[in-house]
Protein backbone atom coordinates (compact mmCIF):
# COMPACT_ATOMS: atom_id res chain seq x y z
CA UNK A 1 0.00 0.00 0.00
CA UNK A 2 1.54 4.06 -1.15
CA UNK A 3 -0.01 7.20 -0.31
CA UNK A 4 -1.46 8.20 -3.36
CA UNK A 5 -1.45 12.23 -4.16
CA UNK A 6 -4.18 13.56 -1.91
CA UNK A 7 -3.00 11.40 1.05
CA UNK A 8 -5.35 8.70 0.84
CA UNK A 9 -4.11 5.06 0.92
CA UNK A 10 -3.61 3.35 -3.05
CA UNK A 11 -4.69 0.02 -3.29
CA UNK A 12 -3.06 -2.08 -6.81
CA UNK A 13 -4.56 -5.48 -7.73
CA UNK A 14 -2.16 -8.66 -7.43
CA UNK A 15 -1.46 -10.81 -9.76
CA UNK A 16 -2.27 -14.93 -8.09
CA UNK A 17 -1.81 -16.71 -10.59
CA UNK A 18 0.45 -16.74 -14.28
CA UNK A 19 -2.01 -19.40 -15.73
CA UNK A 20 -3.53 -17.71 -18.83
CA UNK A 21 -7.14 -18.23 -20.13
CA UNK A 22 -8.53 -17.92 -23.02
CA UNK A 23 -11.93 -17.00 -21.61
CA UNK A 24 -12.31 -16.87 -18.06
CA UNK A 25 -15.96 -16.90 -16.44
CA UNK A 26 -17.80 -17.85 -13.43
CA UNK A 27 -15.46 -17.01 -10.56
CA UNK A 28 -16.75 -18.59 -7.29
CA UNK A 29 -15.33 -19.17 -3.65
CA UNK A 30 -16.84 -22.94 -2.99
CA UNK A 31 -15.02 -24.79 0.22
CA UNK A 32 -12.59 -22.65 0.90
CA UNK A 33 -10.90 -22.18 -2.87
CA UNK A 34 -11.57 -20.29 -5.67
CA UNK A 35 -12.89 -22.41 -8.68
CA UNK A 36 -13.20 -20.80 -12.07
CA UNK A 37 -14.35 -22.10 -15.73
CA UNK A 38 -11.74 -21.67 -18.44
CA UNK A 39 -14.75 -22.09 -21.55
CA UNK A 40 -12.77 -22.21 -24.77
CA UNK A 41 -10.74 -24.56 -23.12
CA UNK A 42 -12.77 -26.79 -21.40
CA UNK A 43 -10.94 -26.70 -18.14
CA UNK A 44 -11.94 -26.02 -14.14
CA UNK A 45 -9.82 -24.98 -12.37
CA UNK A 46 -9.60 -24.33 -8.39
CA UNK A 47 -6.91 -22.45 -6.32
CA UNK A 48 -4.91 -23.95 -3.33
CA UNK A 49 -7.42 -23.96 -0.41
CA UNK A 50 -6.33 -21.13 2.18
CA UNK A 51 -5.59 -17.51 1.93
CA UNK A 52 -6.63 -16.23 -1.32
CA UNK A 53 -3.95 -13.74 -1.43
CA UNK A 54 -1.43 -16.30 -1.19
CA UNK A 55 -2.02 -18.79 -3.33
CA UNK A 56 -0.37 -21.39 -5.69
CA UNK A 57 -0.43 -22.99 -9.22
CA UNK A 58 -4.25 -23.67 -10.68
CA UNK A 59 -5.12 -27.19 -10.10
CA UNK A 60 -7.14 -28.42 -13.23
CA UNK A 61 -9.83 -30.48 -11.86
Amino acid sequence: MSAGTSGTPAYAPVVCWSDRLELGEGIRWVDGRIVLTDILTGRLLAAPPGDPARTGPLDVL
